[in-house]
C-alpha cells in the first residue's frame, strides 16, 4: 500500500548493528542507509521524517533520482550534552580527548554557545528545523530553558 508516512525513523541507524555504527567508516553507513531507504520505499513508505542522522546526502541522491527511496524530511544531527542521546563517542575517544567519526553522527554541545554553533552548522547543511535534545533521556540537561535560548537567534537567520 504506497503512500505511508513514517514520522520517526533513523535511516542511517536502522539497518546495521549499533557496534557497526560506532566502528565503521561513515561511507559504509551511507551505503547501508541507501539500502534502508530503498527497503522503506518497497514497504510502501513514500515519505519519512528522519529524526537524527546525517542523511542530507541521501536525501539529495533520492531527490535527484540517483537512488530509489522515499521523500525525506531530515532533522539533521541530534544535539545533546556529553554522554547524552546524541553523543556517539566511544569511551576511548573521550579518554584520549580526540575526535572520531562520531562527530558526523551527532553533535555534542555543553554550553549555550555550543548549541548555537551546532544549530548554525546544521542550518548550513540544509537542516529545516531546530529542535535540540531528546525527551527520552532521563538525565538530559539539553532541554533546559537556558539551553534553548541560543536556538531562536540562530534559526531565523537561515537564508531560504
Amino acid at each position: 500500500m504506497p503512500g505511508l508516512i513514517d514520522a520517526h525513523t533513523h535511516l542511517l541507524y536502522t539497518i546495521v548493528p549499533q557496534a557497526a555504527i560506532l566502528t565503521n567508516n561513515i561511507d559504509y553507513l551511507n551505503v547501508a542507509a541507501t539500502k534502508a531507504a530503498h527497503e522503506m520505499l518497497m514497504r510502501g513508505f513514500t515519505s519519512v521524517r528522519d529524526l537524527g542522522g546525517p542523511v542530507f546526502g541521501l536525501k539529495r541522491g533520492i531527490d535527484s533520482h540517483l537512488v530509489p527511496g522515499p521523500r525525506i524530511w531530515p532533522s539533521g544531527l541530534s544535539i545533546s550534552q556529553t554522554g547524552g542521546h546524541g553523543d556517539f563517542r566511544l569511551p576511548n575517544d573521550l579518554a584520549a580527548n580526540r575526535d572520531s567519526h562520531a562527530e558526523l553522527l551527532g553533535a555534542v554541545a555543553d554550553s549555550p554557545r555550543q548549541v548555537q554553533l551546532a544549530v548554525r552548522r546544521q542550518l548550513a547543511l540544509g537542516w529545516p528545523r531546530a529542535a535540540p535534545g531528546s525527551p527520552f533521556r532521563p538525565f538530559s540537561t539539553t532541554r533546559t530553558p537556558s539551553r534553548f535560548r541560543p536556538v531562536p537567534p540562530a534559526a531565523p537567520n537561515r537564508k531560504r
